[in-house]
């Protein structure tokens, strides 16, 4: 049900309640793992349950865990044509992906307010991951309605470590060392907003904690790539797949030679073939 809550909403996190008999505990889940309070008996101490409620109640959608990057389109933009533009039913319900740029990115933009937000529109995110922790990622085409294009939008959860650097400075440090058949990277950051951060790691040393659990800090990230492309299976004539192998290869050698990145999940999904019938590669899954 968990797995669910987080997979079928946009939520940074949730909250829920066991009740166990006469007793309960609070847990507050995100992609970090959860935090599960100590049991206590809602017979005896029925204000904590009460006041949980309460607070909870009075609490902005924020801070209940929902995602503000996300929200609806049909307010602000036509349904029917974006659905037509996307190949949709066009009664599909659409949403408003808000894109977070860094400064690089930022000063690439020939637009009158620089610092607005980066908007694209696009259907519900599907969530294919079994797993509640991790990256979690999903993504799918978007249309942008700056430029009238269709492109690729993807939504992950990365770990929070300086040793990793974030996928979209992977790909400017390829396109600088001019490694070929890359995807072409447009803009992307960390989501931000309450709950973008997972917190279950800041308890593992807790002195109540009864064992070590592994918990890993992940932040909400987003970015577009500007080719959509087919999935490496769906190739027409035998020789495409073929040469977008070929492409591939060149690039994962190309990467590790002049940009001294190596890349540690080669798969179907990471490589897709565009209508030229070249094979381009993702950086990471």
């Amino acid at each position: 049900m968990h797995l669910l809550s987080l997979g079928l909403k946009f939520c940074h996190f949730i909250f829920s309640v066991a009740i166990i008999g006469k007793h309960a505990r609070l847990i507050r889940w995100n992609r970090g793992g959860a935090v599960v309070t100590e049991r206590f008996s809602y017979a005896e101490q029925p204000r904590l349950l009460a006041h949980f409620f309460w607070r909870f109640n009075l609490s902005n959608p924020e801070h209940r865990g929902l995602d503000k990057s996300v929200t609806d389109a049909e307010a602000d933009f036509d349904g029917r044509e974006n659905c037509a533009k996307l190949k949709l039913s066009p009664s599909t319900e659409l949403f408003k992906y808000e894109v977070p740029d860094d400064n690089v990115s930022r000063a690439q933009r020939d637009y009158s307010d620089p610092s607005r937000p980066y908007y694209y529109i696009g259907p519900y995110l599907n969530f294919a991951s079994r797993s509640l922790i991790g990256r979690a990622t999903r993504s799918l085409p978007v249309y942008d309605p700056d430029t009238c294009r269709v492109v690729y939008l993807k939504d992950t959860w990365r770990i929070n470590s300086d040793d990793i650097q974030k996928e979209g400075d992977a790909y400017r440090i390829l396109h600088e060392h001019k490694v070929p058949h890359i995807v072409p990277f447009e803009y992307g950051n960390d989501v931000g907003g309450h709950g973008s951060h997972t917190m279950t790691h800041e308890y593992v040393d807790g002195a109540w904690i009864c064992s070590s659990p592994l918990s890993t800090s992940h932040i909400h990230y987003r970015m577009v790539l500007d080719v959509v492309g087919r999935e490496m299976s769906i190739f027409r004539p035998k020789h495409e797949l073929a040469s977008a192998v070929t492409d591939a290869m060149e690039a994962h050698q190309d990467a590790y030679d002049a940009a001294d990145i190596l890349h540690r999940d080669v798969s179907v999904g990471n490589i897709i073939i565009t209508d030229d019938g070249e094979g381009l590669q993702r950086p990471t899954s």
